[in-house]
């Protein structure tokens, strides 16, 4: 029987950190891991996005290998067009989807100290991650959130129901 992996994706700023974080130790045999644990540009860039999902993908068979189920929150491993195979032989994959209106995106990403005075800057990531926000509001997978207006305890509230129904 595959072990299971959940990966919770969405653009930055729909909450996939602050609910990893709120569900962190919730559950009896889900560990949670934000996939920004592993963001950094000797690790991930975008020629080597294979590699790096890999690394996680081994990472969480070495977590599952102890009788626990992982969840990954992060926004490249929510797309199932970067499962590689050995995530694809070795678990039985969830996806969820989370995604927000682009205002409150755009509001949730201006509000982070290392935003709010960027200028331009800002906006030129605030627009990728809009695209991204869209992306994901219309990728074809069944199990999508809205955390435009519902509070983070709800969405993680959500997500956690989602998991547990999934065992």
């Amino acid at each position: 029987m595959k072990k299971h992996l959940f990966l919770i994706g969405g653009a930055s700023g729909c909450g996939k950190s602050a609910i990893c974080q709120m569900l962190a130790g919730t559950m009896d045999k889900v560990i949670c891991l934000d996939g920004d644990s592993l963001w950094h540009p000797q690790i991930f860039n975008m020629e080597n996005t294979g590699q790096f999902y890999d690394l996680w993908f081994k990472l969480a068979n070495d977590i599952t290998n102890n009788g626990v189920s992982v969840a990954i929150f992060h926004a490249g491993l929510g797309l199932p067009e970067n499962l590689t195979s050995f995530a694809i032989d070795t678990f039985d994959v969830h996806f969820l989807t989370l995604y927000c209106s682009n205002e409150e995106l755009e509001s949730r990403l201006l509000s982070r100290p290392e935003w709010k005075n960027a200028g331009e800057r800002a906006y030129g990531f605030i627009n990728a991650m809009k695209g991204m926000n869209m992306k994901y509001q219309h990728l074809l997978i069944e199990n999508k959130i809205d955390t435009s207006d519902i509070s983070l305890s709800e969405s993680s509230s959500k997500v956690k129901e989602w998991i547990l129904s999934c065992m």
